[in-house]
């Protein structure tokens, strides 16, 4: 788990663009490679290759197609080394991302503030974070290769690999150690089997006991009881409706991490209700305390930094008096940042800055004000992306990404709609202040043949106009025809299709196929996971799409 060593590799033959990608990976720590050979004649054969030490090679990558080069190789390899060709470098894309995934999660692991400790199936404790150490006292090297079984029997860890279930708030001591400790460990399981499990910790403070609610906004936060009423959550994880499996296991996920002071990420398209989600996990955990909502994207940038950190008396015109920012009324509780993608790259700087020390000053500003706040983030841009785009920071992206939680589209989830769609009617009908409508079955059954781009809120909008433009009690099926109608003609004329197609020239199936290619590869991008996309929405196995990429020589634009 988490093993950050890099694969040695070495090359035999000198083909570009094969040896192009594998320096590229060697520049970034992802693989080392040993050599590069000529590939040698039949008869220098067994004389090269004693001069290798195959044992040190992990992955040798014939650059060639030679048939019996690789036979050769394949009877005389150790049995550690993986022999790669050509029409298999796939393999080595993958391994290749795969390390990047372990790279990205061992940066955002070592960033978190929260202590975390990761054991294989057998309770061999495989990594611990710097926030282990500093919490603990205990050295990484004299935790990692211990078992958890001998070094902590009555943790967290112990407890989830006996039963394979989280274990949530668990208390206890570290032993030999009189740091307290409260726990939440969940169970890791892959291909149905349990591979081990992870913990994530904080040191219990020394009066753990809450104090009166009056008393702790008196004491420490800086604004008035008063305050706290216009800032409290109207959702709970009740209100969020459906049944779907992938829902369930995004309201359990979500659960898991609301008692958690880490920062949490949302990420979902547009619409799928990613500060439900918020307010829900917020309900969960700190339901007497504020949820202050700041949208990132609606406040202009000139604004946005007196709006989250507030400012002095005189900072600039007007300001007559101090005011408390988002970040102050939020002492205690949670300060949900939506639209975080929106955010210019210098205040990116100052609420980074901010998740490290806990501290900021206002504008116009000298002094450090300290606040305890939770910060939730949501997007639906691809952070990611945006990174190596230099649009936004790479270090607060993985200080926003200690946890993260993936709403899934309304599309994904269409045997959702019937009770969200009723759940919406009335809502709606409530707001309007008339009497509440019904809907047809055969109505509700048309709504899950459409594909839902602006998801829940699209639905919902969709509802509200069906409510107007219906006069009986019930919403036909007829009705809802018309609607869906509208939508898709909103989308693409359907005339003006026609019309094209009409004109259009029969293209060979040749072209097609490569054409559909070419335009997959540009949506879903020429990672392994990206591939593994396009492959799936071809309706073709990923073997096969290599395979095809190559015939249509459009391999190389994918590195």
């Amino acid at each position: 788990m988490l093993d950050l060593a890099p694969l040695t590799v070495l090359v035999l033959g000198n083909s570009r663009p094969y040896l192009d990608q594998i320096e590229r990976w060697n520049d970034q720590g992802f693989l080392t490679l040993s050599a590069v050979w000529t590939s040698p004649y039949p008869d220098e054969w067994d004389t090269w290759m004693r001069q290798i030490n195959m044992e040190r090679i992990d992955i040798l990558f014939l650059a060639e197609t030679s048939p019996a080069l690789w036979e050769f190789l394949q009877l005389r390899k150790a049995d550690r080394t993986l022999v790669l060709q050509p029409d298999t470098f796939w393999v080595l894309e993958m391994l290749m991302e795969q390390r990047a995934k372990v790279q990205e999660m061992h940066a955002i692991l070592s960033s978190a503030y929260e202590g975390v400790q990761v054991v294989d199936a057998a309770g061999v404790v495989r990594y611990v974070n710097p926030a282990f150490t500093r919490i603990t006292g205990v050295e990484a090297e004299c935790r990692i290769g211990s078992n958890i079984f001998e070094v902590s029997p009555q943790g967290a860890l112990a407890k989830t690999l006996e039963t394979g279930k989280p274990v949530l708030g668990w208390r206890n001591t570290v032993l030999d150690t009189q740091v307290e400790v409260i726990s939440n460990a969940f169970p890791i399981y892959v291909d149905g089997n349990l591979a081990g499990a992870v913990t994530t910790f904080r040191e219990v403070a020394e009066k753990a006991e809450k104090p009166d609610k009056v008393k702790f906004l008196k004491k420490e936060s800086p604004v008035s009881p008063a305050v706290l009423n216009g800032y409290a959550t109207r959702h709970t994880f009740a209100d969020i409706i459906g049944e779907s499996s992938v829902l369930r296991e995004t309201i359990e996920l979500a659960k898991s991490v609301a008692s958690s002071s880490s920062t949490l990420l949302i990420t979902g398209e547009s619409g799928t209700g990613k500060e439900l989600f918020a307010q829900a996990i917020h309900s969960a955990s700190r339901p007497d305390q504020p949820f202050v909502a700041v949208n990132c994207a609606a406040i202009p940038e000139s604004l946005l930094e007196s709006e989250l950190f507030g400012y002095e008396k005189g900072a600039f015109t007007h300001a007559s008096q101090k005011k408390p920012g988002k970040m102050e009324l939020a002492h205690g509780g949670t300060l949900f940042l939506d639209e975080i993608g929106d955010m210019s790259y210098q205040l990116q700087a100052k609420l980074l800055r901010f998740l490290q020390t806990k501290q900021f000053e206002r504008v116009g500003g000298t002094k450090p004000v300290e606040v305890q706040v939770r910060i939730i983030a949501a997007t639906n841009c691809d952070l990611e992306q945006m990174v190596r785009q230099n649009r936004f920071r790479q270090d607060l992206y993985y200080r926003l990404n200690v946890l993260r939680l993936e709403l899934p589209p309304l599309r994904s989830r269409l045997s959702d709609i019937p009770a969200i769609a009723r759940h919406l009617l009335g809502k709606i009908c409530k707001r309007l202040q008339i009497p509440e409508k019904a809907i047809s079955n055969k109505a509700l059954a048309l709504f899950t043949d459409y594909h839902w781009p602006g998801n829940i809120r699209e639905l919902e909008s969709v509802l509200e106009r069906l409510v107007h433009e219906c006069p009986h009690e019930t919403i036909s099926a007829e009705a809802v025809v018309r609607q869906m109608k509208k939508l898709v003609a909103g989308q693409a004329n359907p005339c003006k299709q026609a019309d094209k197609a009409e004109n259009e020239p029969i293209l060979n199936l040749r072209t097609l196929e490569k054409r559909a290619l070419i335009r997959a590869m540009e949506r879903f991008g020429t990672t392994v996971e990206g591939k593994k996309q396009a492959a799936s929405v071809l309706g073709i196995s990923l073997a096969t799409l290599y395979k095809k990429l190559k015939e249509y020589e459009l391999d190389r634009k994918g590195g």
